[in-house]
Order: C-alpha cells, then structure tokens, then sequence
C-alpha cells in the first residue's frame, strides 16, 4: 500500500508538472495581443481585441491564468477551437465527433500487436538461442528503432496501395458532402 501510495503522488506530481508546461508553452512564445490577432484576424476593432483578451483571463497574471486553465480542465471545459474551419466551437465536442478515428487507429493495432507479440514472446522462449530466437529478436529490435514516422509512412503507402484501398492516403473522406 505504501508503494502504491507513493506511485500515485509521483504521479500525480509529475502530471501536474506536464500541465504547467503544456500551459506556460503558448504563453511564452506568443503574447495576448499576438492570440488575439491571430484568431479575430487583423480586421478585427480594437475593442474586440481588449474583450477576447479579458474574456480569456489573458490580460490576467500567470497564477490565475493557470488556475482558470485548470479548473476548466478539471471540469471537462477545453475551451474553444480557434482553429479557422471550426472557430468558435468546442473542443470537447470536436474531441467526441473524432473519437471514432481514434479507436479505429489505436484499438486494432493494439489488439494486432498483443495477438502477434504473445505467441512470439513464447516461442521465443521455448527456443531460446535458436536461429528464430535471434532472426525475431533481430526484427523486433529493427521495428522497434524504426522511427514512428517513418514507419507511419511507409506503412501508409502499403496500406493504401493493396489490401486496404478504401484507408484514404490524405485521411477520411466526406461522400456525403454536397458541392456548393
């Protein structure tokens, strides 16, 4: 119980230390102003840009900031999207109507993954220092260095080049879309 105790308030320091990097990233390269700019655009009034600032806590110093950031995200509030195809929208609900993509692109690999790595492990085992051993420990190891995005594009071609035509290269695609 102790062990685990201690596991958890490592833990739980070490996610509070992400989070105050993951918040202090934006704010020390960019300025408010700068934000503001870059999601009203420059047409924008200059009223409008002192009200996003202050509706956003920016014009605030970084404690609060932070504590408004957090409390949003403890609460399930991630804010809106300033991204230009979904402003104003917001990103827990962008999150959920993505979802789907993401359990398509994580559960079947990581199912394929402990359906292939299981049996391999064990026939390893049972034929230890035997040339398989060392022809699969050679390609586990050449996989395993093999930088991810790398390996995300040749894997891409491969896969929507033979036995998967319908994984779109550039991503999904809309065939519901109508044209305007």
């Amino acid at each position: 119980m102790r062990y685990l105790a201690h596991r958890m308030v490592h833990g739980l320091l070490i996610l509070f230390g992400v989070s105050i990097i993951t918040f202090l990233i934006p704010h020390l390269t960019t300025s408010p102003e700068a934000i503001a700019h870059q999601v009203l655009g420059i047409r924008a009034v200059p009223s409008a840009y002192k009200a996003f600032i202050h509706q956003n806590y920016l014009d605030r110093n970084w404690p609060q900031q932070y504590w408004h950031w957090l409390w949003g995200l403890l609460h399930g509030n991630l804010g809106l999207s300033y991204n230009p195809n979904s402003l104003g929208v917001p990103v827990k609900g962008l999150i959920g109507a993505n979802m789907w993509r993401s359990f398509f692109f994580v559960v079947p690999p990581t199912i394929g993954a402990v359906l292939v790595a299981i049996p391999l492990g064990l026939f390893q085992a049972f034929r230890r220092n035997k040339p398989f051993d060392y022809a699969a420990t050679t390609a586990v190891f050449v996989l395993y260095s093999t930088p991810a995005a790398l390996l995300c594009v040749i894997m891409q071609q491969y896969l929507t080049q033979s036995w998967v035509p319908w994984i779109h290269p550039q991503g999904t695609v809309n065939t519901n879309a109508q044209e305007v």
